[in-house]
């Protein structure tokens, strides 16, 4: 029993500091930041991204992925510090 609570333990200690550093806060997130992922990352920010448009209740235009990512590109053109939740609601507002 104490071998468990101690692997149990042990896999907590490896797991939780991983899923932090893997979080995501997009309220934050410039279009720089935005810019510089990979595009698995950049399709897990734009999730998170609706996601939280969601939850205030923030609509626009029903785009497919790939539509709002380059809508949302345009709209960070030239603009680094631009934050991508608003280059995202200006796409999704066209």
């Amino acid at each position: 029993m104490n071998r468990l609570l101690a692997t149990v333990a042990l896999l907590v200690a490896f797991v939780v500091p991983t899923f932090a550093q893997t979080a995501m806060d997009v309220s934050t997130m410039t279009c720089a930041d935005f810019a510089g992922m990979d595009s698995e990352g950049q399709m897990e920010a734009m999730e998170a991204m609706n996601v939280e448009m969601a939850a205030t209740a923030t609509t626009g235009t029903e785009m497919s992925e790939e539509e709002t990512m380059a809508a949302m590109m345009e709209e960070c053109q030239g603009n680094d510090e631009m934050m991508a939740m608003d280059a995202m609601t200006s796409a999704m507002q066209q």
